[in-house]
């Protein structure tokens, strides 16, 4: 990421931290109060995932399959339970499960630029960039439908889940079926129908987006990938991250960040739930297995998704314990691959 486009969200952030703390003195600007903001935040996850599960190489994962359905599907929650459990004496359990949740994720974007043949050989990068892309659901339907709803009156049921997931695929598969129904509409029918057709699958991603559901567009990022402009995905890469540094710093500006908690649960991650990871599911070359092992980093979508879990529950402050582990992990991150790329230059010499 280039200094600019770096330095640009952290102007954007603190000088939304300073007009909040302002006007927040005066009593002026609640931002929790903005009825479209939860929403605004889905959709700003939601587009952020699509973007990064659409630049999988689909080939790469079949070849790997296994390895990353281990991952997926036995790593990460082993990578929430853990750092959980080990925060679970100083919160209650509910508050310290989803603070791990949250803290499981690896962010896709920031992973994405250390994955490079000098430092991943194939399988690495494809393992890596699967599991930062495809941990966003998975953690996702953790915090949403076991967690949060022990803090709700209304709670999912396990029949509603259930009923809620199949509708998710449904609705995945009725666009995958317009997608590959395309070219025929092309060809035989009408500008009108086409249209109509684009309409509908639109609508459909666009209600489920909206709901919070974030299955869908990770869905549509395997087989629907008609954008192709670099400058365009970068462009609303960048608004993502303005967007979620403007948020960030509005509803930071009165926040008490608990440090001790913050960091023992960036330690509980990082430390111990990576690495487990890792020795259990990859088996490889030992500079992948290192690479991958010390791969962690927290990044825009771990915070989008402690502020989407804010705004759904009252009197629960989340970010102040994952904020401060967001900012350990990266210290922790900068330091550890650091020494690894010294140590690993040391050896070829």
């Amino acid at each position: 990421m280039q200094t600019k486009s770096a330095l640009l969200p952290i102007g954007i952030g603190l000088g939304a931290y300073c007009s909040a703390w302002s006007l927040n003195t005066f009593g002026l600007f609640q931002p929790q109060d903005f009825a479209l903001l939860q929403p605004a935040m889905h959709m700003a996850i939601a587009a952020g995932l699509y973007l990064n599960v659409a630049e999988i190489n689909i080939r790469e994962v079949r070849r790997n399959l296994k390895v990353i359905a281990a991952v997926l599907f036995l790593g990460v929650p082993i990578k929430i339970l853990v750092p959980g459990l080990l925060l679970s004496p100083f919160l209650p359990i509910p508050v310290a499960m989803l603070c791990a949740t949250v803290i499981a994720q690896i962010d896709p974007i920031l992973a994405a630029k250390n994955i490079n043949p000098k430092r991943f050989s194939p399988k690495a990068a494809t393992l890596m960039r699967c599991w930062s892309s495809f941990d966003d659901p998975i953690t996702v339907l953790f915090a949403f439908y076991l967690f949060l709803p022990q803090f709700s009156v209304q709670a999912v049921s396990l029949p509603q889940y259930f009923s809620n997931l199949g509708l998710e695929i449904y609705a995945s598969f009725l666009i995958y079926t317009i997608s590959r129904l395309w070219k025929p509409l092309q060809q035989g029918w009408g500008a009108k129908l086409i249209i109509f057709a684009t309409c509908i699958g639109s609508g459909i991603a666009g209600a489920f987006i909206t709901a919070g559901t974030l299955l869908l567009p990770a869905s549509l990022g395997l087989y629907l990938r008609p954008f192709t402009n670099e400058k365009l995905k970068t462009a609303v890469l960048n608004l993502i991250f303005g967007f979620s540094a403007f948020v960030i710093g509005a509803l930071a500006a009165n926040l008490d960040l608990h440090w001790r908690m913050g960091v023992a649960l960036a330690m509980g991650t990082f430390f111990i739930a990576q690495p487990l990871v890792t020795m259990l599911f990859f088996r490889d070359e030992r500079n992948d297995v290192v690479r991958v092992m010390f791969g962690h980093q927290n990044g825009m979508t771990a915070i989008l998704l402690t502020i989407a879990l804010e705004l759904a529950i009252d009197d629960v402050q989340l970010l102040s314990i994952t904020l401060p582990a967001i900012l350990a992990i990266a210290a922790f991150y900068t330091i550890s691959n650091y020494i690894t790329d010294q140590l690993l230059a040391k050896a070829h010499h």
